[in-house]
């Protein structure tokens, strides 16, 4: 265990005592042109180029640290020779890499992450370099980062926040790079890195919202909401449930009116409450008499819609009413299983709904064309071809893998429930559909994991 008081206060006085700034022009050039591998980061004065300038660049690996100030050494592009074809480590690639392509439209300057380093051996998740720091026992203070870096004169606080970061990048580089990775993890970390540029330019060109189309459509949403509040408050005024979109709420009533073995059985959260989820509630609701099934069919569809309004609702249409397009930010690997995650407007996860996904089209792009590939279960297919498992090999060709392990996990006859899964909840398999269909979908989630 890392006595991070101690390893910080090292790690600072290193950084302090071994970085240099650059005094003159001519100082900054010889010392880029020493380097052919270290970290690298900036600090600017904008997350864009486009309305911003790089301020800082910091410098470090183990022969040297030094830190370049743009507003008296000249602006970074005069510098960009030196960047090219060389190897530079970094926190959060897709923020270097944006800028060293605006200065350099040959795309001759690279970025290795870090982060991706770590991520190609222990899988993903969500990061900072504030978190990854601790890894070398390190706690670092962020307070600068929002700082003016425009200001003419800028502090020694800030000074050493630049150099620091620098420094912090090129110790987490020797121990995941150097130190933790195998030949394999590192081809598992190009996968990664290789995807930078890619996601940089679809995060910039993002989608057009059919506004005229999608208004309607979000009106219809408002009023099947509206209908389905309505039947709510007929059994359950705001004295009853105060909050129809509270869990807690939800709970709390459906325990005190639900048969007890129900409840006893109803799925719950880490912190012991009744798990609310609509897949379950149609399942419940199945089983109850009017006009409790009635009741539970309309928070169902009141939550449905609710969840579409929040995500796809106003704030799209307000998007592209202020900027033009949709965008969203992509983070490579940072779901568990190394794949992508998406936030600031979920484009990853578009729902399959035609009457949504119509309303969204890709930007015209001159003579260029989008192309769509997805191979169906492809990592699965590959996980059989390497592994060499005759029953897995049967089932991706034949079977269902995910309902083959749902079948496992939960005791069930595999053929029986394929045959659920096949009929879509039709005949006799109305209440065991949602249930088994939930329970598959469980089992995917740990295969991909697996």
């Amino acid at each position: 265990m890392y006595n991070f008081v101690d390893k910080t206060a090292a790690h600072l006085a290193i950084s302090k005592k071994r970085c240099v700034f650059a005094k003159t022009v001519t100082e900054a050039h010889a010392l880029l042109s020493s380097v052919t591998e270290a970290a690298l980061d900036f600090e600017t004065t904008s997350l864009s180029p486009l309305d911003g300038d790089i301020r800082l660049t910091t410098i470090c690996n183990d022969d040297v640290h030094f830190v370049i100030d743009h507003m008296f050494l000249g602006e970074f592009v005069n510098y960009i020779k030196h960047f090219k074809n060389k190897i530079w480590w970094v926190f959060n690639g897709k923020f270097e890499q944006k800028w060293l392509d605006h200065n350099d439209p040959t795309e001759e300057c690279n970025v290795r992450d870090v982060d991706f380093a770590k991520k190609a051996k222990m899988g993903g998740a969500p990061s900072k370099l504030m978190w990854m720091a601790k890894d070398i026992g390190v706690v670092m203070d962020k307070t600068e980062q929002a700082s003016d870096w425009s200001r003419p004169s800028l502090t020694q606080g800030q000074l050493d926040y630049g150099a620091f970061d620098g420094h912090v990048t090129w110790e987490l580089k020797k121990m995941w790079w150097d130190q933790e990775l195998n030949d394999n993890h590192k081809r598992g970390f190009h996968v990664f890195n290789d995807a930078i540029r890619a996601t940089v330019e679809a995060e910039d060109t993002g989608l057009i919202l059919d506004y005229a189309y999608h208004l309607k459509t979000v009106t219809l949403w408002k009023t099947k909401q509206d209908t389905f509040y309505r039947a709510i408050r007929k059994w359950t005024p705001k004295n009853v449930i105060d909050n129809i979109g509270s869990d807690a709420q939800l709970g709390k009533f459906l325990a005190a009116e639900l048969h007890p073995d129900m409840v006893k059985a109803w799925p719950l959260t880490k912190t012991k409450r009744m798990q609310i989820k609509n897949s379950h509630l149609r399942s419940v609701a199945r089983q109850l008499p009017y006009p409790m099934s009635r009741w539970m069919a309309a928070v169902v569809g009141h939550r449905y819609y609710a969840k579409y309004l929040s995500t796809y609702g106003e704030t799209l249409l307000n998007k592209q009413a202020m900027t033009g397009k949709i965008t969203s930010r992509f983070n490579i690997a940072q779901a568990s299983t190394g794949r992508y995650s998406s936030s600031s407007s979920n484009l990853q996860n578009i729902p399959r709904k035609t009457v949504v996904r119509r309303a969204f089209h890709a930007p015209p792009l001159g003579d260029k064309l989008m192309v769509l590939a997805d191979y169906s279960g492809v990592e699965i297919r590959v996980l059989a071809e390497l592994s060499g498992d005759k029953q897995l090999l049967e089932d991706v060709i034949y079977g269902d893998v995910h309902a083959a392990s749902a079948a496992q996990i939960y005791g069930h006859d595999y053929d029986y429930m394929r045959e659920v899964l096949a009929s879509k909840g039709k005949g006799g398999f109305a209440n065991i559909y949602p249930v088994m269909k939930e329970q598959r979908s469980k089992a995917k989630a740990f295969t991909f994991q697996l």
